[in-house]
């Protein structure tokens, strides 16, 4: 019997084939998401993410692109306007965007499947973030399907 885990990779699999064959893009991943003002310049990813199911997340999406090296994945980062401010949010953002490319690419995920990798500033943020869980949804790198 096949465990959970690999009944999610093969389903995953199965929605992204469908997807491409009709054109669309579809965000199966979970987001990751960072601490406020992480990573700090030098700080590993590991410690940069906001709670231990962050590191899951992200080995569940290498794993997913292992098993399937024909996928790709944009990579993209936003920030929050709490934490930083015009400038140092597009330089924060940048900073959370290649180490996530950086740790996919150290963990043997094939360069020709991340497709493109950028960063926002925080006018381009999900939405409000008038309370600290709208600002915490903020903070993230989404791996979006393509």
């Amino acid at each position: 019997m096949l465990s959970a885990y690999t009944r999610m990779i093969a389903l995953i699999g199965c929605l992204s084939y469908l997807g491409s064959a009709f054109g669309y893009s579809i965000v199966l991943f979970p987001f990751l998401y960072f601490d406020e003002g992480h990573p700090k310049r030098d700080e590993s990813l590991e410690d940069a993410l906001n709670g231990p199911g962050q590191k899951q997340n992200l080995e569940f999406v290498t794993d997913f692109l292992k098993r399937f090296p024909s996928e790709k994945i944009l990579i993209r980062a936003r920030t929050d306007a709490n934490e930083c401010a015009a400038d140092q949010c597009q330089v924060l953002s940048k900073r959370r965007a290649l180490l996530v490319e950086q740790w996919l690419l150290a963990h043997e995920v094939n360069r020709s499947q991340i497709e493109k990798v950028e960063w926002t500033n925080a006018s381009e943020s999900f939405g409000a973030s008038e309370t600290m869980e709208q600002s915490a949804q903020n903070r993230v790198v989404e791996l979006v399907h393509h």
